[in-house]
């Protein structure tokens, strides 16, 4: 049989055959794009798969480091090996030299220290109470010692009770100023500074001093005949120590008598001077105005 030409028909053997061929390169084709995209894909599962593992392996660290310092906190130093013959025999401190330890030493003065009960004064409120006037009294009284050779410089036989004239406070008659005073105010009250020199208005002689935390406070009482009458003069609130003359002393007129001060029943240091006339409370101040000279 003579050979087939180009343009001869094919056989149905050649279609098929043909056909095949052409199925397998678009099957080849379609798996080739499959491929590559599977092959994109693996790197991001193994990215995520070394994440993960990663994560366990530094969780894995952290509970190590944990556990670590746990055990070195709470198990002794023993646990973990035996202190040597020498420090066991001479203790010696397990760590560092003996150089670096600190000693105490207590002097024997400071251990012969007696720390009893009967080395310390007041322990009640009473007792430092009265342990503090005590040293007011003490300091008033040498103030006051000051004083004792001064004199109110006047003329007369009646004289002020102080050499410059203070603030006047409640005068004879006006209403009380504390509770535990008298109804009506039966002196004048002189605002005169603590600490400021009192002087004798008249001569004459202690009929009473008392010193007391109520009331008029510290006080002395001078009974003096003027113009041939019997006068006595209050002189209340002085400091507490202040008062150096005695009952039955005699007194000269301008004569230092005490300091001006705050004991008793007071809000302020002043002089509270009451004055009796014949046994009759009058008003000092005014009585003061009419038989001063000078």
């Amino acid at each position: 049989m003579p050979p087939a030409s180009e343009s001869s028909p094919l056989t149905r053997r050649d279609l098929r055959a043909r056909q095949q061929s052409a199925e397998a390169t678009r099957a080849a084709r379609t798996a080739r794009p499959l491929a590559r995209a599977g092959r994109a894909s693996r790197p991001a599962r193994g990215a995520g798969y070394r994440r993960g593992f990663a994560r366990q392996v530094l969780s894995a660290g952290v509970l190590i480091a944990v556990f670590a310092l746990v055990v070195s906190v709470s198990v002794p130093a023993s646990v973990f090996g035996t202190p040597s013959a020498d420090a066991a025999t001479t203790g010696a401190p397990l760590v560092g030299s003996v150089g670096d330890t600190q000693t105490f030493r207590v002097s024997a003065d400071a251990a012969a220290d007696d720390t009893s009960r009967d080395a310390y004064g007041a322990t009640s409120r009473a007792e430092f109470l009265a342990a503090a006037n005590a040293a007011a009294a003490k300091k008033a009284k040498a103030s006051a010692s000051q004083y004792s050779s001064t004199w109110n410089p006047g003329i007369g036989p009646v004289r002020w009770p102080y050499q410059v004239m203070p603030k006047l406070g409640p005068g004879f008659g006006a209403p009380a100023t504390c509770s535990t005073c008298m109804s009506v105010h039966q002196g004048q009250d002189y605002l005169a500074a603590s600490g400021t020199p009192i002087y004798s208005i008249a001569t004459g002689i202690v009929t009473k001093r008392q010193e007391d935390g109520y009331g008029w406070g510290n006080h002395i009482v001078i009974t003096s005949s003027v113009n041939g009458q019997t006068v006595s003069f209050l002189y209340a609130h002085t400091q507490s120590g202040s008062i150096s003359l005695q009952v039955g002393d005699t007194v000269e007129v301008g004569q230092f008598v005490g300091l001006t001060g705050s004991t008793g029943s007071v809000t302020a240091p002043h002089l509270h001077l009451e004055l009796q006339l014949n046994g009759t409370k009058v008003n000092p101040h005014t009585w003061l105005q009419a038989n001063v000279t000078g």
